[in-house]
Formats: C-alpha cells, sequence, structure tokens
C-alpha cells in the first residue's frame, strides 16, 4: 500500500488527514481503545516520511486543522487540551533546524497531545470524574433554554446512567433531573420579579416548550402559579 502512496502525490493524504478521521479518534478515545489511536499517529507519520518538500509552512497548517480537530474532540469528550496546545505550540521552532527537524518537532507534538488527552481521560479516573460533574453543572448552568438530555452526558462522559446520577447527586446533594429542575424554576422566578417578559416567553428561557406544563410545574415547585407569584412579588 505504502508503495502505491510513494508513487503518487502524498499531498492529498497528508491535507485534512486528521479533520478526515476526526469521528474515529472521537471513538478511539471514547472507548479507551490505545492501541487505535496510536495506529492512527503511525499511519500519520508513515505518510509524513515519505511526503517531499514538506516545509515550515506544512507543519504550521498541519498544527491549525490539528489543534481545532483535537480540541473539538476534547470538547465532545467533556475535557480540554488548550493548556496543551498552547504550551506545545509556544515551543520555539527555533529549537530545531527548520530545515530537517521540524518534521520530527511536528511529530513530538502529536504524540503530546493525544498522550495528553489519554492521560486526561484515563489517568486519575476519580479526579476526572469530578471535572466531569462539575463540567456537567456547568452545561446546565449555561444552557437552561435548551433540552437538556442526559443521554448526552453519558455519550459525552463515557458513563452510565446510573453510576453518573450517583457521581453528581454525591458532588452537589442533587440528581442531574433535580438540579436542572431547581435552576429552571430559580431562573423562572427571578425573570418573573426582575422583567415585565411575558410568561410565554419566560416558558421557552427556562427550556420548556408548553407554557401550561411549565406553570404547573412553577406551581408544584413554589405553591403558586407564576402569574399570582409575580403579583404577590410586583404588587
Amino acid at each position: 500500500m505504502m508503495e502505491l502512496v510513494q508513487k503518487q502525490n502524498i499531498r492529498p493524504y497528508i491535507d485534512f488527514f486528521f479533520l478526515d478521521r476526526k469521528d474515529l479518534i472521537l471513538n478511539s478515545f471514547r472507548y479507551g481503545n490505545m492501541h487505535h489511536y496510536k495506529n492512527t499517529i503511525q499511519e500519520f507519520f508513515n505518510l509524513l516520511d515519505v511526503v517531499q518538500n514538506f516545509t515550515i509552512e506544512d507543519t504550521k497548517k498541519i498544527v491549525v486543522e490539528f489543534s481545532l480537530v483535537i480540541n473539538n474532540i476534547a470538547f465532545h469528550l467533556g475535557t480540554s487540551v488548550e493548556h496543551e496546545l498552547a504550551r506545545y505550540s509556544s515551543s520555539s521552532y527555533g529549537d530545531y533546524d527548520v530545515t530537517h527537524n521540524h518534521v520530527e518537532w511536528l511529530k513530538k507534538f502529536i504524540t503530546a497531545i493525544f498522550d495528553a488527552l489519554y492521560n486526561k481521560l484515563y489517568m486519575n479516573r476519580q479526579d476526572k470524574n469530578k471535572e466531569q460533574v462539575y463540567w456537567i453543572k456547568s452545561y446546565i448552568d449555561s444552557h437552561l433554554d435548551e433540552n437538556i438530555s442526559l443521554s448526552y452526558f453519558e455519550d459525552t462522559c463515557f458513563l452510565c446512567k446510573e453510576y453518573l446520577l450517583k457521581l453528581f447527586k454525591n458532588e452537589f446533594g442533587y440528581t442531574i433531573y433535580e438540579y436542572v429542575l431547581k435552576m429552571r424554576m430559580e431562573r423562572a422566578r427571578e425573570l418573573l420579579v426582575s422583567s415585565d417578559t411575558e410568561i410565554k416567553e419566560i416558558t421557552n428561557q427556562v427550556g420548556y416548550n408548553d407554557t401550561n406544563y411549565f406553570c404547573k410545574a412553577f406551581k408544584r415547585y413554589f405553591g403558586i402559579s407564576p402569574s399570582k407569584f409575580r403579583k404577590f412579588h410586583t404588587a
């Protein structure tokens, strides 16, 4: 296979290599398949070794593409590698002979970032679980007006629903369901008191599609309807 590639223009295989394999790389991290992501790295390095006239500018383009892809993957996994990317990207090309060693720098850069992401996901699992539940809490706080699906957290954190609910409740004293309801109701209460926004619009702003359902949920939570609550607190 590599002999065939060597006879062709290698550029199409190099350009957008990581972008084209984003989903495959994501799944390799999602399921803890270190062997698979190592094979992906090696596949890229094999192509890199036979490409002709690979310049320092080519290296910089790969760094930009790779950084975008790995940042996106890390986000979907509930973590971040921005610190690692900044640290390695800021390494001076001057530390290497750019004529001969920028390819070697690129290999070290890609390997280091992949390994950093893997370690974040699978080393110190207890700390990672804590990071995940705080990320979930932050996500809920900033997405109250959207559909919040527990299955999204399951897929993102790679944890089953029961364990995820247990972790969250142990940390915050609420299940995820209870916390979402709490934050939506508190947000609705705040809007009712501090603005003249119509109840129908408040319904949408706290993630409900049906005003009647929202009003019933609000009354169950506070013991009073939204309209009466507003009248009482703004009189």
